[in-house]
């Protein structure tokens, strides 16, 4: 048999989760996520795929200045199409275990930009748009 490529994982994930979430924005959120991914990685085969290669692309992330939460965000749903891929049995379930061991970035993990935080509105905004 043909060896099942990254991009092929991407393909068949992104086919059934766009039919799972119709109306959100989820699917565009994880096209964002695979967009590195595909780049880096679409020909080597899913079960060449390494935790190493996951931590390049986070580092790829952290290098375009993104936020913690949001480099977190993608990562987790990347590491969720591995394990949906072992579901079929493209993906070999050490791989996805392997890939799942990479841990989130924590708040203080160094040269990491993290999120901005949003402040309340004041309350004199709120009572200006009320009437």
């Amino acid at each position: 048999s043909s060896a099942y490529l990254v991009r092929d994982l991407i393909a068949d994930y992104l086919e059934a989760f766009d039919a799972d979430h119709v109306g959100s924005r989820q699917p565009l959120t994880l096209r964002y996520a695979v967009e590195p991914l595909l780049r880096m990685w679409g020909s080597r085969d899913v079960n060449d795929f390494r935790p190493s290669d996951l931590k390049a692309l986070r580092q790829h992330l952290i290098d375009k200045n993104l936020s913690r939460t949001t480099i977190n965000q993608r990562i987790t749903m990347l590491k969720a199409m591995f394990k949906w891929g072992v579901e079929d049995e493209h993906v070999h379930p050490d791989v996805a275990a392997a890939i799942g061991s990479v841990r989130n970035l924590r708040r203080s993990s160094a040269g990491v930009k993290q999120p901005r935080v949003v402040e309340p509105v004041p309350d004199d905004h709120v009572e200006a748009v009320l009437p």
